[in-house]
């Protein structure tokens, strides 16, 4: 069993929502019609010690939190990319949260997007054990192709991280090829969901995808 004492807990919030025409973290979600984000956020806190927000500096989703869950900006990531007015994407919303983890002294982030609701401990906590067994990152290949964004990985990828970013990369994928604190490669441990987690790792990025999703958990 991971110890859930290490680990922090990150939903990813701050996208821009543009196949969805409208903000992905604030749809109504499950019985209660509660924002998306703090549905994934709850959906967490079982599996961790703490749950943050990576907002990207979307004052909205803070709002809808309601103060459950402290939220927090990737300011530093996007420095990175200033000069050159680039936006970070995907890879810095996550070395935000690995800058994060490390600051509040975590080992390791589990890391879920917003858009995933249908996620459950039968497809995290084995990320979080694949972490505590010594992988630098864990996530599933679902169909062929990487699925980084909801994943488990060691504070040790921030360097790689950081350098990716500076290397001009926005997909998290880029960091793989780097090397970790200790200078050495990084370990990535690629898993295999299984036909019944595959369907939970859908992503809600249109609306005929959040239909779908709502036809499995109605609202």
């Amino acid at each position: 069993m991971a110890d859930r004492d290490v680990v922090l807990g990150v939903v990813l919030a701050g996208g821009r929502s543009l196949r969805m025409g409208q903000p992905k973290a604030l749809l109504p979600f499950g019985p209660d019609g509660q924002p998306l984000v703090d549905w994934v956020a709850r959906s967490l806190e079982p599996l961790v010690e703490r749950v943050e927000v990576a907002a990207g500096g979307r004052a909205e989703v803070a709002r809808a939190l309601g103060g459950a869950f402290e939220t927090f900006e990737d300011a530093a990531c996007r420095a990175v990319a200033a000069d050159e007015g680039r936006n970070v994407g995907p890879l810095g919303a996550l070395a935000a949260a690995l800058d994060r983890a490390e600051a509040l002294g975590y080992s390791a982030a589990l890391v879920v997007p917003c858009d995933m609701p249908l996620v459950t401990a039968a497809e995290l906590s084995p990320l979080l054990e694949a972490v505590a067994r010594g992988a630098d990152a864990a996530f599933y290949r679902v169909e062929g192709r990487d699925q980084p964004l909801c994943a488990a990985y060691s504070v040790r990828c921030v360097r790689a991280a950081h350098a990716a970013l500076e290397r001009g990369q926005r997909r998290v994928v880029a960091l793989l090829d780097g090397t970790g604190a200790d200078g050495r490669g990084l370990r990535v441990q690629r898993l295999d969901p299984g036909e019944k987690s595959a369907g939970r790792l859908m992503n809600v990025n249109a609306p005929e995808d959040y239909d779908r999703v709502r036809a499995i958990y109605p609202v």
